[in-house]
């Protein structure tokens, strides 16, 4: 992906006079002006008929793709809807993992955004299935960072080994003994497989050549200071955002065969 640095300076422009008015202005723990901004960049140069967002948490991204595409089909899909403070009416709202995604869409005009935490290539062989070539993955973790399978470790072939603390071990097995104690008393109950392997997120990244050869095009977002030519510009986004400019997982897209 090319990008003309004359051109690119305009879209950051009209990028800052959006985002001042975004709905969280302390989105802790989601997206920030990075992401944002190349989140922005790539819908207005996408321009996708529809759009499903995996991964929704407050909605700072909901709200960003409502107002880049106003007329495209938003679906948002969290398992945890309740964190929500941005609502749209307009936005069609599914509480279900994407794997399990049976929407009406044209996947040649769809684009898939990942917020999710969940293995990146798990992710692109499901959007093979659907014939969605357009990925976005908004956290694309380098190798020793993060908590799941990202797609820097599954190129490099590295494992991914979730190392988490003793309380994160000790929240895994009472979700899985709620699972089985509900199973011995409930005859009828089926056992949530989703919610247990959301836990395991260990992954084996040594034979994945074959599958990753779908891959057409891959390009990782880079900073938007370092795309501002402009010094004045530059340092008004230090000063207006000094607590959001140095968050920055890689934002990557990358487009199928």
């Amino acid at each position: 992906m090319k990008i003309n640095n004359k051109k690119i300076l305009i879209d950051i422009k009209n990028f800052l006079t959006i985002y001042k008015n975004r709905p969280l202005k302390n989105n802790k723990d989601g997206m920030k002006i990075n992401h944002m901004f190349a989140f922005y960049y790539l819908l207005k140069k996408i321009k996708p008929k529809y759009i499903i967002e995996s991964g929704v948490f407050k909605g700072q991204g909901t709200w960003l793709i409502e107002t880049v595409l106003p007329n495209s089909k938003v679906f948002s899909i969290d398992l945890d809807l309740t964190q929500r403070t941005y609502i749209s009416k307009k936005i069609k709202y599914l509480d279900y993992d994407f794997k399990y995604f049976n929407e009406k869409i044209e996947p040649n005009k769809t684009l898939a955004f990942f917020d999710d935490h969940t293995d990146h290539l798990e992710r692109i062989k499901q959007c093979k299935y659907l014939n969605i070539k357009d990925i976005i993955f908004e956290d694309n973790y380098e190798i020793g960072k993060g908590d799941f399978n990202s797609l820097k470790l599954i190129l490099k072939q590295k494992n991914f080994n979730h190392k988490i603390s003793f309380l994160s071990h000790l929240k895994t097995l009472v979700i899985f003994t709620i699972e089985i104690i509900k199973k011995i008393f409930l005859s009828s109950y089926i056992i949530k497989l989703d919610k247990i392997n959301f836990r395991l997120r260990d992954r084996i990244n040594k034979k994945n050549n074959l599958f990753l050869k779908n891959i057409k095009q891959i390009y990782v977002f880079p900073k938007i200071l370092s795309l501002i030519t402009d010094k004045r510009i530059k340092d008004k986004v230090i000063k207006d955002y000094p607590n959001e400019i140095n968050s920055y997982n890689s934002l990557t897209y990358i487009k199928l065969k």
